[in-house]
C-alpha cells in the first residue's frame, strides 16, 4: 500500500502544474481518489473473471448432456463480458460446427484469425467452416495457412489430411464448372481472392488437375465437350495447353475433332502445338480431316505434315477418304497429298473410300482415282468371292479330266 502512494505521489509530482496554494492534504485526497478508482477496476475485473469462468463451466457442462444450443447460449453470454477470448470463441465455433451452423462458426473462426493470426486452430475452423459450406476453394486456402503455423505439431497431419480432401473438392468442382460453361464459377476459381482478413490469397484450385479415370483436365474436359467460354477462361488463367489425357489427346486434337474454330484459334494463339500426336499417331490435322472440318483443316495444314502416318500408316487422305468427306479431299488434294501412299495393311486412300456405300464416298473415288495407281483402282474382290473362283475354277478342270 504505502509503494503504491509512493509511485502515485512520485506520478504527481513529476506532471507540469500550475503553481497553486494546493497543500499536502489536498494532494493525499486525490491520491486516495485514483487509488479507489483503481481498486474498482481490479474488483469488476476479478468479478467479470469470475463470471466468464462460471459461464464457460455452464457452457460445457450443458455440452456434455447434449444440450447444445444452451452450451452456445452460455459461451455467448461469456463472450458479451469477454469478447476477444479466443478460447471462447474456438469453443463456441465447435459447438455451432456440430449443430451444422456453420456461417455462425465461420464467423468465430474468422474473429479468431483477426486477433491470433499465427494460431493455426483459428485458419482450421475457418477452413472446416467453409468445406461444409461446400465453399471448397477459399476452405483450401484456410487449410493451408493452418499448416503453414501447424506443420511441425501433432495437429499437421490432421490439418494436412483436411486440406488433401478440400483440394480435391475444389478440383473436381473446377471441373464441373469447365464442362457447365459456368463461367462465373470459374472466374472465382480460378481468380485469387480472399474471404476473410488473414486467409491465403493464393489460387487454391490446380488448373492441371486431371479426373482419375480419363486423365481429363479442366481445359480438355471444356475442349471436349466444346465448351469455347470455359476454354477462353482457362486459357487466361495460363492452363497449360500440352496436357494431354490417358489417350494422348490435348486440348486442341479435342477441339479440332469438334471443328470449333475459335477454340481451335485460341489454343493456337496461346502455343498449342498442331503437330502433337496422340497415342494411335493421330494429330489435330487428322481429326478434323476425320470430321470433315475443311476450315479448321486449312488452318492447321498450314502448320503440319501432310505427309506424316499414324501408327496404323494411315494418312489424313486416308482418314478424309474413308469417312467419304469430300471437300476435305479437295483440300488436301491441292495441297498436294500422296494419293498413292498406302497404310501398313497396303490399303490407299482410294480403296477405303471404295468401301464406302454413300454418294459421298463415290465422289471421294472420283477425286482419287486419277491419281492412284492403276492396281488400286479397281475394289479388291471380298475373301468369299475369290473363294467361290476358285471352287468354280477347280470344278472346271474336274470336269475335263
Amino acid at each position: 500500500m504505502a509503494d503504491e502512494r509512493e509511485r502515485l505521489r512520485a506520478f504527481f509530482a513529476a506532471r507540469p502544474r500550475e503553481e497553486s496554494p494546493s497543500d499536502s492534504e489536498d494532494d493525499d485526497a486525490e491520491l486516495e481518489l485514483v487509488r479507489q478508482a483503481r481498486l474498482a477496476r481490479q474488483d469488476a475485473a476479478r468479478l467479470s473473471d469470475q463470471q466468464v469462468a462460471q459461464l464457460a463451466a455452464s457452457a460445457e457442462a450443458a455440452v456434455a448432456e447434449g444440450a447444445l444450443m444452451e452450451g452456445v447460449a452460455a459461451y455467448t453470454r461469456a463472450l458479451e463480458l469477454d469478447p476477444n477470448h479466443v478460447g471462447l470463441l474456438a469453443a463456441r465455433a465447435a459447438v455451432c460446427a456440430r449443430l451444422n451452423l456453420h456461417q455462425a462458426a465461420l464467423h468465430d473462426g474468422e474473429l479468431i484469425v483477426r486477433l491470433m493470426p499465427h494460431w493455426h486452430h483459428g485458419h482450421a475452423l475457418c477452413g472446416m467452416a467453409l468445406y461444409c459450406l461446400a465453399q471448397y476453394a477459399p476452405a483450401v486456402r484456410a487449410y493451408r495457412r493452418a499448416l503453414e503455423f501447424s506443420a511441425a505439431s501433432a495437429a499437421g497431419e490432421g490439418v494436412r489430411l483436411a486440406l488433401e480432401d478440400a483440394r480435391a473438392k475444389a478440383d473436381a468442382e473446377l471441373r464441373r464448372a469447365a464442362l457447365r460453361a459456368d463461367v462465373p464459377t470459374l472466374l472465382r476459381l480460378v481468380q485469387d481472392g480472399e474471404l476473410a482478413e488473414g486467409l491465403d490469397r493464393r489460387c487454391a484450385v490446380e488448373l492441371e488437375a486431371a479426373d482419375a479415370e480419363h486423365g481429363f483436365t479442366p481445359l480438355i474436359l471444356a475442349a471436349a465437350a466444346g465448351r469455347r467460354g470455359s476454354v477462353e477462361v482457362l486459357l487466361r488463367a495460363r492452363a497449360n495447353v500440352e496436357a494431354a489425357d490417358r489417350f494422348g489427346k490435348t486440348a486442341l486434337c479435342w477441339a479440332a475433332a469438334q471443328g470449333d474454330e475459335a477454340m481451335v484459334a485460341a489454343l493456337l494463339a496461346h502455343g498449342a502445338e498442331p503437330r502433337a500426336a496422340d497415342q494411335s499417331g493421330w494429330d489435330s490435322l487428322m481429326a478434323a480431316c476425320h470430321g470433315g472440318h475443311v476450315k479448321v483443316a486449312t488452318v492447321l495444314s498450314q502448320r503440319a505434315d501432310l505427309a506424316r502416318a499414324a501408327a496404323d500408316g494411315s494418312t489424313c487422305l486416308h482418314v478424309a477418304a474413308e469417312g467419304g468427306r469430300v471437300e476435305v479431299v479437295r483440300l488436301l488434294l491441292r495441297l498436294r497429298a500422296d494419293a498413292a501412299a498406302a497404310d501398313r495393311k497396303g490399303r490407299r486412300a482410294l480403296e477405303l473410300a471404295l468401301r464406302g456405300a454413300s454418294a459421298a464416298h463415290a465422289q471421294v473415288a472420283e477425286l482419287l482415282r486419277p491419281l492412284t495407281p492403276a492396281a488400286a483402282a479397281a475394289p479388291r474382290r471380298s475373301v468369299p468371292a475369290a473363294i467361290f473362283v476358285v471352287a468354280v475354277a477347280a470344278g472346271v478342270l474336274l470336269a475335263l479330266v
